[in-house]
């Protein structure tokens, strides 16, 4: 056995040695060099392997495209096709030995042709006039990337810029930002050389290159009219679209923006005497700033980019501090001036909010449009748009003040003066209210939150002006002036009667409430009623807010009575009980329709259940009083934690109130009822 044993390992060892020295042979043809180790030769194994792969790959690659065909297109896809297939494989020196001595030099041959035609065409069609512009749209429309005109030279361009950055990342490690497309360039390259003899070129016989004090706007009309609006914009579009690229627009936009930058301060036009000279007229530099805001805003409509080039306003205004903090101070007077130089006549129409509410809306959203195109809003913000909002709220304050002491006159009870005091805090109100909204924002959200605390700040100055308005009205006009107070000072003792005459007719104390609490509900319905446009929410927003605060406060005090929260009103008898419900009625109207009725507060049909409920029938009041009492097996006085106590107690009592037809009040206000109504 140890025999045989002997003689199977020397064989082995025999074959090891011969696979060793083939294995030797093999990793010495790159470098001459004979390896040691397992490793390294698996590594070169390893690089045999892939060079194999490649080579393979390569020669697929030669035998795709025929070589008898010397289009440009043709040369192009077998450009881009190799990139891709070096980009595929793992570098190494096969890699970099293609990349060098087949890639590049096919690359550079198929760049510098599609360049040429590119070139030629422009030239041949006179590009950018709007002639050519419109031939260039018409060739894309008949797009194939089988043709040589200049749409699918750019087209071309573009592919095999992007696929030439990746092979050189891959095989050469070079990781710096991608240059800019060549198309993009020579696309640019006409309409600069175009412009700039404009605007750049002097000559006596071309205002444009003479006349600074018109530069930015003549300059500015000049670019929308014949590079935006239906120029070749719109075929750097349609070439985006077809490579899938927003890069490209951004890169177009970026090189007109730098055009427009170029010649203002080859110019020199911010620095120019006649422009921003000591004897200079300021119109003019206001005029020039306006105009820079008006494109870059024109371009953000025209244009949906994520990303835009560096704002006209940011670049020469911004970054000019002594030209900034000169343009602050000028936009803050004009905004002041604006809103309170600015002659506005009332209108007389029924939806109409406060006339300088619209004027500072409007002020603040221009405010908003141009702080949107700056890189650092705040600023702008602070120094332009809080001042405004501080002037008018201070504004808002003032009024205030007069229809306050407006309400506190002896003559505030004619129908005339009411009514007119009422359509004053109505438009003050939605005043607030629409510039609360404005200053929400509902731009960038950056912008938003610099004007979110303004917003704040006007909303609770609105919610205060309502709670203000109402409070006058209810303690001032209608409880003092209107003798309301002592109406409700003689309820406890209506509500304690058993003989009383109840007829239609309402109380004669109660007759002046009636009449000036009728003109403030109806004057409020009267403006909600007519409201309708756009506005409509905002218009609402006042006489409804105001109606219902108003009512709710009417509520509040005959509630108080009839539930006996001051304890001042222990006991009821049916009779005065039916005094009180006819008086309270009349008080909101007898003859309320059902949608009126579905406008009241809560508060309100709440007051409605419990006065028809201590003024209802003899029979119907002792089944409700049975059964509410039976509930918890004792008589009167009845307790609330009797029902509390057990959950199921409770809810039966609610559906028994319910079913009775009382679906506003709660088992509290029953309970109340039911202890102090004499039977």
């Amino acid at each position: 056995m140890t025999f045989f044993l002997n003689v199977e390992l020397s064989n082995s060892t025999k074959a090891l040695g011969k696979t060793e020295e083939k294995l030797e042979k093999l990793s010495s043809k790159e470098d001459g060099l004979v390896s040691t180790t397992p490793l390294e030769r698996l590594k070169c194994l390893e690089s045999t392997i892939l060079d194999l792969d490649l080579t393979r790959d390569i020669s697929l690659w030669n035998e795709k495209f025929d070589a008898n065909n010397a289009t440009i297109n043709h040369d192009a896809r077998r450009c881009i096709e190799l990139a891709r297939t070096l980009c595929r494989h793992q570098k190494c020196n096969l890699t970099t030995h293609i990349f060098e001595k087949e890639y590049q030099p096919l690359y550079s041959y198929v760049r510098a042709t599609l360049l040429v035609t590119v070139r030629q065409s422009f030239r041949k069609i006179k590009f950018p006039s709007k002639e050519a512009t419109t031939y260039l749209l018409n060739d894309i429309s008949n797009f194939s990337e089988n043709r040589t005109e200049v749409t699918a030279c750019c087209v071309w361009l573009i592919r095999l810029q992007i696929e030439n950055n990746k092979a050189e990342a891959h095989v050469m490690g070079n990781q710096q930002p991608s240059e800019k497309f060549v198309s993009v360039i020579e696309i640019c390259r006409p309409i600069i050389e175009r412009v700039s003899f404009h605007f750049v070129q002097e000559s006596q016989d071309r205002l444009s290159s003479t006349r600074i004090d018109r530069l930015p706007e003549w300059l500015l009309k000049y670019v929308r009219d014949n590079i935006f609006e239906g120029g070749p914009l719109n075929f750097v579009e349609n070439v985006a679209s077809i490579v899938g690229l927003e890069l490209v627009i951004f890169q177009f936009l970026n090189e007109m923006y730098n055009l427009v930058n170029f010649i203002l301060i080859t110019r020199g036009f911010f620095r120019h005497e006649k422009i921003a000279g000591p004897r200079s007229n300021p119109d003019l530099l206001s005029n020039a700033v306006e105009q820079l805001f008006s494109f870059d805003s024109y371009i953000r409509d025209l244009i949906n980019l994520e990303v835009y080039p560096k704002s006209l306003a940011q670049y020469h205004l911004v970054e000019d501090e002594d030209l900034w903090t000169w343009f602050l101070e000028r936009q803050r007077e004009w905004a002041v001036s604006t809103l309170f130089e600015t002659q506005v006549s009332p209108d007389t129409a029924p939806n109409r909010v406060s006339p300088r509410a619209e004027l500072f809306s409007a002020l603040i959203r221009s405010i908003q449009c141009k702080a949107t195109l700056l890189d650092t809003p705040s600023s702008y913000i602070d120094n332009v748009a809080r001042p405004l909002h501080e002037e008018f709220a201070d504004a808002i304050d003032e009024t205030e003040k007069d229809l306050l002491r407006l309400m506190s006159q002896s003559n505030v009870l004619v129908e005339t003066n009411l009514e007119e005091n009422l359509e004053c805090w109505i438009d003050l109100i939605n005043g607030a209210h629409m510039a609360a909204i404005r200053l929400q924002g509902g731009m960038e959200s950056y912008i938003d939150n610099d004007l979110a605390d303004m917003s704040a700040s006007m909303g609770r100055r609105r919610d205060q002006l309502l709670d203000r308005c109402a409070h006058k009205m209810v303690e001032s006009v209608i409880k003092e002036k209107s003798k309301f107070l002592s109406y409700l000072m003689r309820c406890p003792y209506t509500l304690s009667l058993d003989e009383i005459d109840v007829d239609e007719s309402i109380s004669e104390d109660l007759l002046e409430t009636t009449r000036v609490f009728s003109i403030v509900t109806s004057t409020c319905s009267e403006r909600n009623l007519k409201n309708s446009g756009g506005l409509n929410d905002i218009i609402s927003f006042a006489p409804m807010a105001l109606r219902r605060n108003i009512i709710e406060r009417i509520t509040y005090e005959l509630l108080n009575i009839a539930l006996n929260q001051d304890g001042m009103t222990p006991d009821i008898n049916h009779a005065g009980a039916q005094v009180f419900c006819r008086d309270t009625r009349a008080l909101f109207g007898t003859d309320m329709t059902r949608e009126e009725e579905s406008n009241l507060p809560p508060s309100a049909m709440r007051l409605f259940d419990v006065i028809n409920f201590m003024s209802c029938s003899h029979k119907l009041f002792r089944e409700i009083k049975m059964a509410i009492c039976g509930l918890v097996h004792h008589r009167e006085p009845l307790r609330m934690h009797s029902f509390t106590e057990d959950g199921t107690l409770q809810d039966e009592a609610y559906l028994m109130i319910r079913a009775k037809g009382y679906s506003w009040m709660c088992l509290e206000d029953v309970v109340s009822v039911l202890n102090r109504r004499k039977e």
